[in-house]
């Protein structure tokens, strides 16, 4: 399942995380025996030579193992993402959890040594967890996270009658898609989603990504929607898959078809075809499909407005993955998406989409080059300061299981240059930069002599 990659003890090597389905997929809803020992995760260090130490001592608050944690909650990695959430120059761990336990956030101690720090940071998310993305959205600098859980409206609605009628929770506290987590302080957080206006983005959310496509100096947020599309849109598993899992067993679902392998949702939603609603028809089934991709514009006051349609992004393909990359140099973040795989011959959608922006405007985009610090620079923050704003952003090798372009952009709104711009290395060392022109600047670290900028 998902890698991230970073210098966890700042020794210059890069390191990995690496998380397993363990004895389970999220979409297998009944109790399976004789795996639970099967590992979910694990941290590798970099000792050079392409060999690699697994990392053992990682604890939660309470001094337990950390394998003892992970297999105690038997999680289920579908991302993760290694970026500094407290800002204090080392890299820490937040992995998203796709089976309705709590997505955990692993803190690093400064020598490669991590806590289970969910609970003590603020950020609690526990749902089907799909994706995450950091950034300071309100240039406080302090970064801020968003996290995405698959929003099942069947589930929803069935939590909504128990507690109306029974004053109770089948699901007991799971979270339903978006939730933004703001930075209070640095490496403390709070959820200020609806506060934000980013209450609902869909049922079938999967990446999210945080782009300024605008260049005003605000990141704005990208969300990638729909799970599995049929070819009938009435067609659709949500309710039978949320009735399963709250029984706890697949007995709703193989009452569609004969129980045969590990996951029979995924064994109806490639294989059967008939219907669910009555028809007099055979139809590829659907789950939290046909929904559109969405695009959340920063209006700069600490709240979003959605634009995906206006701005052509609204893709109806099965969302999943976003990378960014200015790929035609021209100074604005374009959209390459990774969509998931068609399932059948009856319903196709394009794999990779490629979204070319031309909304324009003045933008810097850094490059760094490390020296002391690994080479890609991965875990640095960098501060970008102009007349209007301070924005800071960090090197994040990849966000799940994507790689957008290691280039830092920053859009420059209404400014003219780049004030400053500051350079926290992994290293511990500092770079300072006057009075930067729009376009593409290579910082190396250490040599300034070797600093190149060119205008576009």
């Amino acid at each position: 399942m998902p890698a991230a990659v970073a210098d966890f003890n700042n020794d210059g090597l890069l390191d990995f995380y690496v998380g397993y389905p363990g004895n389970k997929d999220f979409t297998v809803v009944g109790k399976i025996t004789g795996r639970e020992k099967i590992k979910e995760q694990g941290v590798y260090i970099n000792k050079g030579n392409f060999t690699f130490l697994t990392k053992e001592k990682m604890v939660d608050y309470n001094n337990r193992k950390f394998d003892k944690v992970t297999r105690h909650q038997q999680i289920f990695p579908h991302s993760s993402v290694a970026f500094d959430f407290d800002q204090d120059g080392d890299v820490d761990i937040v992995v998203i959890d796709d089976r309705g336990n709590i997505s955990p956030a692993y803190q690093n101690d400064g020598k490669g040594n991590f806590i289970q720090a969910e609970r003590h940071i603020g950020m609690m998310n526990k749902g089907f967890g799909m994706g995450l993305a950091a950034a300071d959205i309100d240039n406080d600098g302090r970064l801020d996270m968003v996290l995405t859980n698959v929003n099942f409206n069947a589930k929803y609605r069935i939590d909504q009658s128990c507690r109306a009628n029974w004053d109770d929770e089948v699901f007991g506290n799971f979270d339903h898609g978006l939730k933004l987590y703001k930075g209070l302080k640095k490496g403390v957080f709070s959820e200020a989603t609806g506060k934000m206006g980013l209450d609902f983005a869909g049922q079938g959310l999967a990446g999210v990504e945080f782009l300024d496509y605008d260049n005003d100096g605000y990141q704005d947020l990208y969300v990638a929607n729909g799970l599995w599309s049929g070819d009938d849109k009435d067609e659709d598993l949500t309710n039978i898959f949320s009735r399963s899992y709250f029984a706890d067993q697949e007995r709703v679902i193989r009452s569609h078809r004969g129980a045969r392998p590990q996951s029979e949702v995924m064994d109806i939603l490639s294989g059967f075809k008939g219907s669910i609603v009555g028809k007099n028809k055979k139809s590829r089934l659907s789950l939290a499909g046909f929904q559109r991709n969405r695009l959340f514009r920063n209006n700069g006051d600490g709240t979003f407005i959605e634009v995906g349609y206006l701005e052509g992004v609204d893709s109806i393909a099965d969302g999943y993955i976003i990378a960014k990359s200015d790929y035609d140099n021209d100074g604005d973040v374009d959209l390459v998406l990774r969509n998931g795989d068609p399932g059948t011959g009856d319903v196709s959608f394009e794999p990779v989409q490629v979204y070319k922006n031309n909304n324009g405007g003045k933008s810097v985009r850094v490059k760094l080059v490390g020296t002391k610090s690994n080479r890609d620079a991965i875990g640095s923050e960098v501060i970008v300061k102009t007349k209007d704003t301070q924005q800071v952003q960090q090197m994040i090798a990849n966000n799940g299981t994507a790689q957008s372009e290691t280039v830092l952009h920053f859009g420059l709104g209404e400014a003219k240059l780049a004030k400053e711009i500051i350079v926290k290395w992994p290293s511990g060392k500092k770079t300072t930069l006057k009075n930067v022109k729009p376009g593409v600047i290579t910082i190396k670290e250490n040599f300034m002599s070797d600093i190149a900028s060119s205008g576009l």
